[in-house]
Parts: structure tokens; sequence; C-alpha cells
């Protein structure tokens, strides 16, 4: 009796060892047993089958890569040996903007400062870089208020690289004058910026803008909204007198491709906006590809489910080559999990997005993150709608432990547990 007092700790421990491993085993067989289907909500399906569509969906525990080619869905999933911390970047107006693997932060005020950060592998935390330096000589209109200046949109907008290079322009709005212009920017390493002279760093004027303003208060002047990169192009794009333009410029010379014009394309609150018009935000949403040489560009209209989507051509100057105007109504856009991604091909419209449903009850916003989340592909053509889908899977379970505590204080949102999208293509 003394020996089996002795040792009867060890069956024990092998019985817990192997109760553990069957149980790890099961729930290895059951990682790729999660719902994950394309459901047909309406149209023909056949209308995906020049397009391939990937995607990852996890968080900080498991990642299911997912594949969409010829309609049907494949997927793969991966259990990580260790928790990762998710990577949950998203652009928020006045942050960050990522390119690459870099993210730039544009600071200061009529003379700029251009940040660039990364992230290391595994880790939330970002490293500053370099620094570059830019002062355009712009005169800033009535809408500027002292020593604070209107621009047109969030000053990342004018980000932009094209390889190692990376490009500058201010969003001027419409009441300043003076020159703008595109500059490559010459950057110097972040642990000295403080110590050396910003004027051995000049930044180099690739492409003059000129800026008109509206003097007699009849014009509405140029609005400068963005910069774009597409191959070796820099795409301005701005708003001229009512008319969106986009004008494509060599990286390296600065010399003119092409331009293209968009009529009564109307900004908020602009001189000469004919009463009634509908207006669009100045903030859009750009996908590249680089493949066709194609820049879609997508504009929030009247609300922000109500959108305006234009495919440019770039291979040879600018041609705008087809737009159509969606008025999503199947719920809110969701700022923690949702997301939009475009792509045109073969004369289609190839939509992705990402929402949660409409809040049920007026100003009770408590449950918002609780509420279901869905992914919808809508393919349209000739602006009509010949194809809806979703990508239907069991995300909203993670909600679960959600609805349980909310609305209390206590409750804090961790995207460690729970799924979002991530790195989408259109291919």
């Amino acid at each position: 009796m003394t020996y089996w007092r002795k040792h009867a700790a060890i069956p024990v421990l092998i019985a817990a060892i192997v109760l553990i491993g069957a149980m790890a085993y099961q729930f290895y067989r059951m990682k790729d047993d999660g719902m994950f289907v394309l459901k047909d909500l309406s149209g023909d399906r056949k209308t995906l089958d020049d397009v391939v569509i990937s995607g990852q969906l996890g968080d900080g525990f498991h990642r299911t890569s997912w594949r969409l080619d010829e309609g049907r869905i494949d997927t793969n999933t991966e259990l990580f040996k260790q928790p990762i911390w998710p990577d949950t970047y998203r652009y928020i107006p006045g942050g960050n903007k990522r390119i690459g693997n870099t993210e730039f932060r544009v600071g200061g005020n009529r003379e700029f400062n251009i940040m660039s950060y990364e992230r290391p592998p595994d880790k939330n935390d970002l490293m500053p870089i370099r620094t570059a330096y830019v002062t355009p000589s712009i005169r800033y209109g009535k809408s500027s208020n002292g020593n604070a200046v209107t621009y047109a949109n969030p000053l990342e907008y004018g980000i932009a690289r094209i390889g190692g290079k990376v490009y500058f322009t201010v969003p001027a709005a419409y009441d300043s004058t003076g020159t703008s212009g595109i500059y490559e920017l010459s950057f110097v390493d972040w642990g000295i910026s403080l110590v050396v002279d910003k004027q051995d760093y000049p930044a180099r004027t690739v492409v003059e803008v000129p800026l008109e303003t509206n003097v007699s208060g009849q014009s509405a002047g140029i609005d400068v909204l963005g910069l774009e990169a597409v191959g070796n192009k820099l795409v301005l794009i701005s708003v001229e007198n009512h008319a969106l333009k986009l004008r494509s410029y060599d990286g390296a010379s600065g010399e003119l491709f092409g331009e293209a014009t968009v009529p009564n394309f109307y900004l908020p609150g602009r001189p000469g906006t004919p009463s009634g018009a509908n207006t669009y935000q100045e903030s859009y949403e750009a996908f590249v590809d680089e493949g066709r040489s194609a820049l879609n560009l997508s504009f929030m209209g009247s609300s922000i489910d109500h959108r305006f989507f234009l495919n440019f051509d770039l291979s040879t100057g600018v041609k705008l080559i087809d737009t159509v105007t969606v008025a999503f109504d199947d719920g809110d856009f969701d700022p923690y999990r949702g997301f939009y991604k475009a792509s045109y091909k073969n004369g289609r419209f190839y939509i992705l997005r990402a929402f949660r449903d409409a809040r049920m009850i007026d100003n009770e916003p408590y449950y918002d993150l609780a509420l279901p989340q869905h992914c919808y592909l809508y393919v349209y053509e000739r602006s009509e709608l010949v194809y809806k889908g979703e990508l239907a899977t069991d995300m909203n379970d993670d909600n679960v432990e959600m609805l349980s505590v909310l609305p209390s204080a206590n409750f804090s949102y961790d995207q460690m547990d729970y799924r979002f999208f991530s790195k989408i293509t259109i291919e």
C-alpha cells in the first residue's frame, strides 16, 4: 500500500496527459469545421467566374485563409501555438496612413514634418524610423482662423509612395492661394532629426500645383483632395470649379501623362453649388489595381451608405471607364470590423463590404459591438446589380460574451478575442 500511495500521482499524471492530448487532437480536427460558405442572395454566381477573391478571417488565436475562385470557396485554418497580437490597423482620418509595411504621419501647420514608422514582427508598438520636412508657398484662405489652417482633407491624404521614394502634396482647400506642388521627400534618420539642419534635407519639387481661389465669391476654386500612386505614376486628385479631376504624372520627371474630368461633382458648402445638388464628401477611398494599371475611387454621398464608385484606366493617360452609384441599405458600417473593397474587371464592379446589423433602439449604442456582422459581395454591370452574395461565417459566435456583460462599464473590447476580415484582395 505504501508503494501505491507514493506513486499514485504517476498514473493520474499519465491520465491527465492523455486527456489533454485527446482534447488538443479534437480541437485540431475541429479547426476546419467552422462555417464558411458563399450564400447566393440574388443574381447569377457565374458572374464570379473571372475573378479570384481571397482574404483572412482571424483573431489572436487562429486564422482562416479563404479563397473564392470561379464561384467556389476554399478555406484553411491555422491554430497558433502561442497567441499572436493581431494586426488591427484601420485608417482613421487624422491618423496614420499605411503604405505597405510603413505608416506615415503628417504633422505641423504650414511647415510640415512627415514621420515614418514601422512595426516589428508580431508587435503592436510602432517604431519611428525617419523624418522629412517641406514648406510649400501657400497662403491659406478665409476659412482658416488664425494659426488654425483649414484643409480639404486630412494631411495624410497627401502621402504617396513609389518604390522607396515618398511624395507629398498639401490637401489645400478651395480658398488657398499661392503655389503648392508634389514634392519628393528627403528623409533623415529619426534618431538624429533634432540635431540636423532641415535645410540640408530639402524636398524636391516634382510638379508645381498653382492654386486659384474664390476671390470674387463666384468660383469654387480648387480643392486638392489627395495624391495616389499607381505603378510609377503619381495621380493628383482635385475638384476644380465643381468638376472632379485626375492628373497622372511621371514620378521621376513630373511629366504629365494625361488627365480626366468628371463634371457636376459638388463638394459641400462650396460657392456656386446649385440648390438641391447631390454632394460628395471630400474624403475618399482609393483601391489601386497595379496589374491593370487602374485606380478605383469611392466617394461617400449624402449618407455613409450612399457611395459613388469610379474606375480609371491609367495605362495610357487617364481615362474614366465606368461609374456606379450604390445606396447600401443592408446595415450600418462598423468602425471596428467594417470595410469596403472594390475592383473592376471585364465591365463589372466587384464590391466587398463588411457591416453590422442596424441599431434597433435609437440612442442605445452600448450593444453596437455585439450586433451581428456580415460580409456581402456585390457585382454591378452597367450600373445594375447582377449578383449579391454573403460570405457567411460563424464569427458572430464571438459575441456571446459581449451579450452577457453589456452595457456594463467593465466590458473591454479586445481584438485578440474577436475575429475580423483582413488582407482582402480581388484579382
